[in-house]
């Protein structure tokens, strides 16, 4: 409520004490002449009177110990879960290590807690990072998934966090979070936005060449140092757990005590080892693709089977590749929705060759995800890798996209989650009101059936169902290469082309016109919820009328 007790004075009080020139840092990347640029800001901004910043900080934060548990009930059909640790602020000497151990734990689908929680149906979704705003820092790891394997999912990652101290961390797993990092700064330095923001945060923490000693620590710790940190901070007794659930469901633990005897008779969980990297498989050479045309910075080539390869030479790093193909959602059946999502997303949990592990851990550690998408008319897999891996990066998404084994078990797995995350997407008091106004405005069209289809039709989906839909969608579907990054034209395409051979060129069905209401329609929702969302739509030109540009404007 403090919010609306604002008054301008309190505003305008609060810009004069603080938005002053001593603690203000200014910076500007771009194609500028520094001693214009300079003079440009003393024109602008010289003239601002400066003096002592009044600093009021918040209440000191005091060491604990104790595991401490703490259970919250709301209007929410799925349950969050978040463990915290305390550990300490950004240019602490211990922070990239913890970053490192964060990462190992959960960040990408060769981490621990994505294999052992995620991949079990234990939860939608999880996650782990260490936030370290400025004083202090807190460890996180963050879970929502179904009520009923709420508990499992904390007490498998419970076991994780134990395992992590007591065995430590495998040099192999900490490669990957190194790959992942630097591929992430280096996506971050790849824009002037980026540099900027990049400049001027670590200049506000002290100097911006911080930021290159916090990377180098970072990709040069040992297993051995990061090990001793978990040791050091992750320690059971310094733990909390918040638990947060839909208030039609039972409580859990009535106390910190009970709940952590539940989380210490958690059994070991280790994560199997992996299997070895698969050499990539070079194919028999095929026709180069013809070039077709240029327009713009744009080159389109053409395979001898009819496929389409766009290439865009662009001066970066970093080398992304798609692959987009019409129609899916838009010609599945009703009683089918979200078929083609189910299809995407079980394609990067195994192929011929590789199993899900061995596709994540190799996607990672080249420092990139090969990530599924699914809309109204199109879907189709991307990755983006720093350029020295593109043949690697190429060999693993066309073997996602040609090759993909669809097994049982992955099919099941992804179904489940499918189901959760509709059931969060009802948490969502963004999505879900934009969700129910696209069901209203094109009642009975593909339009009005959400991609991702909803709870029914998603159960009912057979894995010979899936593998039959890749068969007619993807490798006869109307599909569209993409490389855009520092590469030759002519290489890339005729790379794209022999890593692509098995895909055939098909037709797209189309879509057909949908009809808007002829009359206002209303549809509405009652939760117990702080919040009213409303979603308003009206219809506007299609994509292929160029009165868009002035509905955009």
């Amino acid at each position: 409520h403090l919010p609306r007790r604002f008054t301008r004075g309190h505003v305008h009080g609060f810009h004069r004490i603080f938005y002053r020139p001593s603690n203000t840092i200014l910076a500007m990347v771009g194609d500028v002449d520094p001693d214009d640029t300079l003079r440009h800001v003393e024109r602008l901004y010289g003239q601002l009177a400066d003096g002592e910043i009044a600093r009021t900080p918040g209440p000191e934060e005091r060491e604990h110990k104790g595991f401490r548990f703490r259970e919250l009930t709301g209007d929410i059909t799925q349950t969050q879960l978040a463990f915290g640790w305390r550990t300490v602020p950004t240019l602490h000497h211990d922070t990239p290590l913890l970053d490192a151990a964060a990462a190992v734990l959960g960040t990408g689908r060769a981490s621990r807690l994505y294999g052992s929680v995620r991949e079990k149906k234990l939860a939608a979704s999880i996650s782990a990072y260490n936030y370290t705003p400025t004083d202090l820092g807190v460890l996180v790891v963050h879970a929502e998934g179904p009520p009923d394997t709420a508990i499992d999912a904390a007490r498998v990652t419970w076991s994780q966090l134990r395992d992590l101290r007591e065995a430590g961390i495998g040099r192999d797993e900490l490669w990957r979070a190194r790959r992942i990092f630097e591929s992430q700064w280096i996506r971050r330095l790849e824009t002037m936005e980026g540099q900027a923001n990049h400049l001027a945060e670590w200049e506000a923490l002290g100097d911006w060449t911080l930021g290159d000693q916090y990377l180098e620590r970072l990709l040069t710790a040992t297993p051995e140092q990061v090990t001793d940190a978990v040791q050091r901070y992750l320690a059971p007794e310094m733990g909390a757990l918040l638990l947060y659930r839909p208030a039609s469901t039972p409580p859990t633990m009535r106390d910190a005590e009970t709940m952590r005897e539940l989380l210490d008779a958690s059994p070991s969980a280790p994560i199997a080892p992996q299997p070895p990297i698969q050499a990539a498989v070079t194919p028999p050479t095929t026709h180069l693709p013809r070039l077709e045309r240029e327009i713009g910075r744009v080159r389109v080539y053409r395979t001898a089977s009819g496929i389409p390869i766009l290439v865009r030479r662009k001066a970066s790093a970093i080398v992304h590749l798609g692959v987009q193909i019409l129609g899916g959602a838009s010609d599945e059946p009703v009683d089918h929705a979200g078929l083609t999502s189910i299809m995407a997303r079980t394609a990067i949990k195994g192929t011929a060759r590789r199993t899900a592990a061995q596709l994540a851990e190799e996607s990672e550690t080249l420092g990139g995800s090969i990530s599924p998408s699914a809309g109204a008319e199109s879907f189709g897999w991307s990755f983006s890798v720093p350029s020295q891996h593109l043949d690697a990066a190429m060999a693993l998404l066309a073997e996602v996209v040609t090759d993909a084994s669809f097994p049982d078990e992955a099919i099941a797995t992804e179904k489940t989650i499918a189901i959760a995350d509709l059931a969060l997407l009802r948490d969502d008091m963004y999505r879900y009101p934009v969700r129910l106004l696209v069901q209203g405005a094109f009642p009975g069209h593909p339009y009005g059936v959400p991609a991702n289809g909803v709870e029914q039709t998603i159960a009912r989906i057979e894995a010979d169902r899936v593998r039959a839909w890749h068969q007619e969608q993807v490798l006869n579907g109307a599909a569209v290469l993409a490389i855009v990054g520092d590469v030759d034209p002519d290489e890339a395409a005729a790379l794209a082309a022999k890593r692509f051979d098995a895909l055939r060129t098909g037709r797209p069905s189309g879509v057909a016109t949908p009809s808007w209401p002829d009359r206002p329609t209303v549809v509405s929702e009652s939760r117990q919820k702080k919040q009213t969302a409303l979603a308003l739509a009206f219809p506007s030109p299609t994509r292929r009328d160029d009165a868009r540009y002035a509905a955009s404007l």
